[in-house]
């Protein structure tokens, strides 16, 4: 006599679909890696504080992958054990999501329905900073613009000293006294990105890895480092041109891929105005570069 079959409890089924359908594979602390299908992941375990941080790189079918976590050498990452000890959904809010704890026995990291997107994952073993960061506005400066052209400063990264004058002192400076600074040491890497502000209402703004697959408009004509201040230190600074007159756009700036400041919003002006680094603006005037000096007529 044959016994009748018993249905499997439900968590035992999820894990089972969860194990076939995902695949596995370790993550390296201090490290961004770049994924484009569900996955689970395994984490080293570590002495201290940790930061997760997921970035998705698109949104092609208006979906957002769920990202599953547990920090327990038993726990399973399904989501029918969210809510239970030692298991945490992280979420995503305009494409990154953050969890921060310890990982002192490991943990595994799950990622499902993501569907087409790619997405990335970082881990990192400073608590207080995680590797895909927002920032918001702070640092992120516009200079000025004109109809079809517009300045920016990324934010402060490396400081500059002066050294500070002893008086008195009588000493004349020599007939030749350029003022010089010498180049900032630093080797971050800064990319910006402007999209008009009527069109961004779907971007994932707060990740570097989105805006990077992004179609900026505009051409960035020069990119250079600046001493705008000189209390704040080095910055990168862009002059963009091929906008367009009495528009308004978002501004965005990536530091090393993975961190973004932003949206810095501005308009560019209807007139056929100079910006303030070439020259002022005058109703009704002309402007004519010419080589090294630039001639303005009234008229």
């Amino acid at each position: 006599m044959s016994r009748p079959c018993r249905p499997l409890p439900l968590a035992l089924l999820a894990l089972i679909l969860y194990v076939a359908d995902t695949r596995q594979q370790q993550l390296d602390l201090d490290t961004v890696s770049k994924f484009s299908s569900a996955s689970t992941l395994t984490l080293p375990s570590h002495d201290g504080g940790i930061a997760i941080s997921v970035a998705l790189c698109g949104n092609p079918q208006g979906t957002t992958p769920r990202v599953i976590f547990t920090n327990s050498s038993t726990g399973t990452p399904t989501d029918v054990n969210i809510g239970s000890p030692d298991v945490f959904e992280i979420l995503i809010e305009e494409g990154v999501g953050n969890w921060t704890g310890s990982i002192s026995q490991g943990g595994r990291l799950a990622i499902t329905d993501t569907g087409q997107t790619q997405y990335e994952v970082g881990v990192s073993t400073d608590a207080g900073q995680a590797l895909h960061h927002y920032f918001g506005q702070s640092g992120l400066l516009f200079g000025d613009s004109t109809g079809n052209q517009a300045i920016f400063f990324s934010p402060p990264f490396e400081s500059l000293e002066f050294t500070k004058p002893t008086f008195p002192n009588y000493t004349l400076p020599s007939a030749q006294m350029p003022f010089s600074v010498s180049q900032p040491s630093s080797t971050l890497q800064f990319t910006l990105t402007l999209v008009e502000t009527s069109s961004n209402s779907g971007l994932l703004r707060r990740s570097s890895c989105a805006l990077k697959a992004t179609s900026s408009v505009g051409t960035v004509k020069n990119q250079t480092n600046w001493v705008r201040d000189q209390t704040e230190g080095w910055r990168s600074k862009w002059l963009v041109e091929g906008l367009t007159p009495g528009t308004n756009y978002s501004a965005f700036v990536s530091q090393d891929g993975i961190k973004v400041s932003g949206p810095l919003y501005f308009a560019t002006k209807s007139g056929r105005c100079a910006s303030r680094s070439q020259l002022l603006c005058f109703p009704g005037s002309h402007v004519r570069k010419m080589d090294s000096f630039v001639q303005l007529s009234l008229g």
